[in-house]
């Protein structure tokens, strides 16, 4: 399990790896068709992104990814690439290239037994892309990729978006550097949280969570978080326990909007885990968390957050917690 929780918090890694200061900063929502490559059946794909730029002509970004439904497969995962730019046009027009690596969790058949299987694997992704940047803050996009998994199956997708230039640029297309944060993003933090918990099966069983979180900033651009997390019983999985995080964040908006991702560990007891001769504590797991954070300061005390998390098990019991608070900021 030590495994799985290294891998949840390597696109954290990733995600920094352009530095401390990023520069242009874009976020996307795309959406169209994916093709499976080995049955060559359709699905639809869609992909949330945030893109910041490494030069003038590179960038780097991370992505999650939904491949959609096939028999026997529903695949989504987050892809981190880097990119090689042109812009064209009076800089209003970028083409670009990119490539990468694609963290997959993947649906599908049970190998030895039951009604399915979470499998967890890495693959490459390469990407062409045309982004056009409008006289404001907007922009579009339209973009191929494909995707090789050694141990799941090929897949290409041709999806449209729109995005947002999170800073203001002074001249059109993409922005060279944001403003400087002089400030670090978080103080401390204190939000109860409630939502839903779906599980990752053909069947997509769902339950009420609930999440209380204590949250303190550690750098300009660092917060660290501990939480207890109730996902319900959806009489596939019955669990809760306690949360560790590290994720990297960013104020935008006049320090209106924060957006993070990050990663760590979940220790818990599942009530639904089959008995096993290995566990310390019956029901007990250790599991892999990854978190996409956004939040909406109201003022200077309060603000109205929203989490993504997808739980990653050992044990084919991977779930996705969606949560929206309130938190208290001091």
């Amino acid at each position: 399990m030590k495994r799985a929780i290294l891998t949840t918090t390597l696109g954290l890694i990733l995600f920094l790896a352009a530095g401390p200061h990023p520069k242009a900063q874009e976020l996307s929502l795309l959406g169209g068709a994916t093709r499976d490559g080995k049955i060559h059946d359709n699905s639809y794909a869609w992909a949330i992104e945030y893109l910041q730029g490494v030069s003038e002509h590179t960038a780097f970004s991370v992505a999650w990814m939904n491949e959609g439904h096939f028999p026997y497969h529903h695949r989504d995962g987050n892809a981190f690439q880097y990119w090689g730019r042109l812009t064209v046009f009076h800089r209003r027009l970028a083409l670009a290239a990119g490539g990468g690596i694609y963290r997959y969790f993947d649906t599908t058949e049970a190998a030895h037994g039951g009604s399915y299987s979470d499998v967890h694997g890495w693959g490459a992704i390469e990407s062409l892309s045309a982004t056009w940047y409008t006289r404001s803050r907007w922009l579009l996009q339209a973009r191929m990729n494909w995707i090789q998994a050694a141990h799941s199956f090929d897949a290409w997708s041709a999806v449209l978006g729109i995005g947002y230039q999170l800073s203001a640029p002074s001249a059109p297309g993409p922005r060279p550097r944001p403003p400087h944060q002089a400030e670090w993003t978080t103080r401390n933090e204190v939000t109860l949280f409630a939502g839903q918990t779906i599980v990752n099966s053909f069947h997509s069983q769902s339950s009420i969570a609930s999440s209380f979180e204590y949250r303190r900033g550690i750098g300009r651009y660092w917060d660290a978080s501990i939480a207890w997390l109730n996902e319900g019983d959806s009489r596939v999985v019955r669990r809760n326990g306690l949360i560790a995080e590290i994720q990297a964040v960013r104020a935008f908006l006049g320090n209106h909007l924060v957006l993070g991702a990050g990663g760590g560990a979940y220790v818990a007891i599942d009530k639904r885990r089959p008995p096993s001769s290995t566990e310390l504590v019956p029901g007990g797991t250790l599991a892999g968390i990854v978190t996409l954070r956004m939040a909406y300061r109201i003022n200077d005390r309060w603000e109205i957050p929203a989490h993504w998390n997808r739980i990653v098990t050992g044990y084919s019991r991977d779930t996705d917690v969606f949560l929206v608070g309130l938190g208290c900021r001091f």
